[in-house]
């Protein structure tokens, strides 16, 4: 089987093979290089595992499995940083609202 050397998953399975042979760097590099989207992480994680590839059953399957949970759950706590920011300013307006309802109902009787 003939394997896209080109393609990013392929390169970010060779920066996890780098990496697991002292090479720390390599994933970082790879990273700024490629900017890969859950999907190519999933795509390298499936060349780990597949039996004709030169990364089949190597310890870098499970560091790209592990950079892809971190990448999503990196993509949910910003999520619920925005919804919590979105929270806060609906509650402070509420407050305000009431505020503003409470002295109407004081001063004009």
């Amino acid at each position: 089987m003939d394997f896209n050397k080109n393609d990013p998953a392929w390169k970010l399975c060779e920066a996890a093979q780098a990496a697991l042979n002292g090479d720390l760097d390599a994933i970082d590099r790879a990273f700024n290089e490629i900017k890969p989207t859950p999907k190519i992480i999933a795509r390298a994680y499936a060349l780990c595992l597949m039996g004709q590839s030169p990364f089949a059953m190597s310890e870098a399957n499970r560091l790209i499995i592990n950079t892809l949970q971190y990448m999503v759950a990196e993509k949910a706590a910003r999520r619920m940083d925005i919804m919590t920011r979105v929270l806060i300013g609906l509650t402070v307006v509420l407050a305000v609202a009431a505020i503003a309802d409470i002295l109407m109902r004081l001063h004009c009787g």
